[in-house]
C-alpha cells in the first residue's frame, strides 16, 4: 500500500534558524493515496529552539522542504548561515513552517561537513505574506546547465477549495524528459519540464483518478501509472523523481490542507546567495 507522508511542526514561533546538531526523523503513512508505486520518505520535525530575531508577531509565510537530487547524497541544509536539518536524505521532506516575511539563504553542504565547507547549491529565497513556498533541491552534482544540483522554490496555492480538491505536478527526476499527466487517457497538465511546475494547479472534483505520466505529446508508453483517491479540501503536489530502487520515475505526493490566510501570488524570487551559481526566478512549466 502507498504512503503518506506528513508531518506536525511543534513548538515553532515563526523561525527558521535554529542551534541544533540534528533532527530526529520519523516514518508515516503517505496518506489515502493508493498503489505501490509512491517512493516512502522519511519526515523531519522541527527543533523548539528559536532566536529572538525571529519571535515576534511578524506576518508571514510558510515554508516546506524536499530533497529531490538522487545524486546528492545526505546533506545538511543551512539557512542564513546555520544550520536548519542534518543529514536529510534523499526524499526527506518537512511539513510546512511558518515563517516571517522576508528574504533566506538555502544553502546546501554535505552532511557532517561544517558551516565553511563548500555551498552544494544555494539560492535567495524572497517569502511574501501568505504565500507558502515548496523549496526543492534538485538535480546532480554531476549535472549541467538545468540538470546540475540546485534549489528552486515553487508556490503551493493554499487558498480554500470549497470542497474541491487542488493538484499540481513539480518536475524533479533529473533523468525524465518533459513530461504529460494523463487522467483516462486524456492530457490534463501538459509540457513540465525539468526544474519547473505544471502551467496551474488544477481544480478537481473529489473521487479516484487513474493517472500517467508520459513524454510530452505521447500517449504511450507510461514513464509512472498513478490510482489516487483525491480527498475534498486536500491540496496534493506530485513530485517527479527517480526511484532509488529502479531508477524509473515514480510521483511523490505531497498532500496538506488550504491555509485559509492564503494569497494569491506570483512566483517566489529567487537570487544567489555568496558562492552559488546564478540562478532565475521559476516559472510556471
Amino acid at each position: 500500500m502507498k504512503t503518506r507522508i506528513f508531518a506536525t511542526f511543534t513548538a515553532i514561533v515563526l523561525g527558521l534558524f535554529f542551534a541544533m546538531s540534528g533532527i530526529n526523523t520519523r516514518t508515516a503513512a503517505q496518506g489515502a493515496t493508493q498503489g505501490p508505486t509512491v517512493p516512502v520518505a522519511t519526515v523531519r520535525d522541527a527543533p523548539a529552539t528559536v532566536p529572538p530575531l525571529l519571535r515576534g508577531p511578524t506576518k508571514g509565510g510558510y515554508v516546506r522542504l524536499v530533497h529531490a537530487s538522487a545524486d546528492a547524497g545526505q546533506v545538511d541544509v543551512y539557512v542564513n548561515g546555520q544550520v536548519l536539518l542534518s543529514n536529510v536524505k534523499y526524499l526527506d521532506l518537512t511539513d510546512f513552517l511558518p515563517l516571517p516575511s522576508a528574504t533566506y539563504v538555502f544553502a546546501l553542504r554535505k552532511a557532517n561537513s561544517g558551516a565553511q565547507s563548500q555551498i552544494l547549491a544555494g539560492a535567495q529565497v524572497v517569502l511574501p505574506p501568505g504565500v507558502s513556498t515548496t523549496v526543492v533541491a534538485l538535480g546532480s552534482p554531476q549535472g549541467d546547465g538545468e540538470k546540475r544540483l540546485q534549489i528552486k522554490a515553487f508556490v503551493t496555492e493554499r487558498a480554500p477549495t470549497k470542497g474541491g480538491v487542488r493538484f499540481d505536478v513539480i518536475h524533479a527526476a533529473q533523468d525524465a524528459p518533459t513530461v504529460d499527466v494523463l487522467a483516462g487517457g486524456r492530457p490534463i497538465l501538459t509540457a513540465i519540464r525539468f526544474g519547473y511546475v505544471s502551467d496551474a494547479a488544477l481544480n478537481l472534483d473529489p473521487g479516484s483518478y487513474a493517472l500517467a505520466v508520459v513524454k510530452s505529446g505521447q500517449i504511450t508508453p507510461t514513464l509512472y501509472d498513478l490510482s489516487i483517491d483525491l480527498k475534498a479540501d486536500t491540496i496534493y503536489t506530485a513530485v517527479a523523481v527517480r526511484d532509488p530502487a529502479t531508477g524509473k520515475t515514480k510521483l511523490l505526493t505531497l498532500i496538506t490542507t488550504p491555509e485559509t490566510a492564503a494569497v494569491a501570488a506570483p512566483p517566489p524570487m529567487l537570487t544567489p546567495p555568496s558562492g552559488a551559481a546564478t540562478m532565475a526566478a521559476t516559472p510556471a512549466r
